[in-house]
């Protein structure tokens, strides 16, 4: 329970936990309730997080340093096990099932294999890189994410993340996920990074979503406040067209 709290994203429901872990509901509820002093509650249904930074941070050191040198942190819980563990709950053996996952898996999984991926020291990146690859590579899972998630940043992200974990993979059998990704990674961008499909949903009263596709552009902040300025100013024109 605690390695699960110590790489979440965001706060877990009682449901992922149970989920997550393998554990029946009792055990969940006394683990939580044995975890109450480091723990807060927010929200309905229920989440749980560390209430404070600092305590995953104890729980990610292997070692404790101290005066007369270091001491082994008892405590300590592999970051990667944990990482690993909540990404193969959604991206298990066999065919990819992420039509029925919800939003945590949408939004976290691409970013725990990750974390898995960089975190592997004992050489057996391969099939964490493959899934990965395959994941957001695939046409229809990034329909999905956008169905439900409606952020097409959050999708540069994980194709970024792809590239990097797979460049992590230097075996031979790295390559091809490599490549793979990266020209995944390129035609997005030539798909996703034209400045007119950006004024077009601000055209159609769409500003809220004109604005987020900014973040795909990496461009400097005057740009930006250019490009902020024309959105407004199309969204604004298509408010008054819709009450005239």
């Amino acid at each position: 329970m605690m390695g699960l709290l110590s790489v979440a994203r965001e706060s877990l429901t009682e449901a992922h936990l149970k989920n997550f872990s393998g554990f029946k509901e009792r055990e969940v509820l006394g683990r939580l309730a044995e975890l109450r002093p480091f723990i807060e509650e927010s929200g309905t249904p229920r989440a749980y997080r560390f209430y404070h930074q600092s305590v995953v941070d104890f729980l990610h050191l292997r070692d404790l340093q101290q005066s007369g040198g270091s001491l082994i942190n008892k405590y300590y819980l592999p970051a990667a096990e944990w990482h690993e563990r909540i990404a193969l709950y959604y991206v298990p053996d066999g065919p990819a099932s992420w039509s029925r996952w919800d939003a945590y898996g949408l939004r976290y999984t691409v970013s725990h294999l990750a974390e898995a991926v960089r975190e592997e020291a004992n050489g057996n990146r391969a099939p964490l890189v493959s899934r990965l690859v395959d994941l957001v590579t695939n046409s229809q899972y990034r329909e999905q994410h956008l169905r439900d998630i409606d952020d097409m940043p959050a999708l540069q992200r994980d194709l970024l993340e792809a590239v990097r974990s797979a460049a992590l993979n230097h075996d031979a059998s790295g390559i091809l996920p490599l490549v793979h990704s990266a020209l995944a990674l390129v035609a997005f961008r030539d798909e996703e990074l034209r400045p007119p499909v950006v004024f077009d949903l601000a055209a159609a009263g769409q500003v809220e979503r004109a604005a987020r596709r900014l973040e795909l552009f990496e461009v400097d902040e005057g740009w930006i406040q250019a490009a902020l300025g024309i959105i407004v100013w199309l969204g604004a024109i298509c408010l008054s067209g819709c009450f005239s």
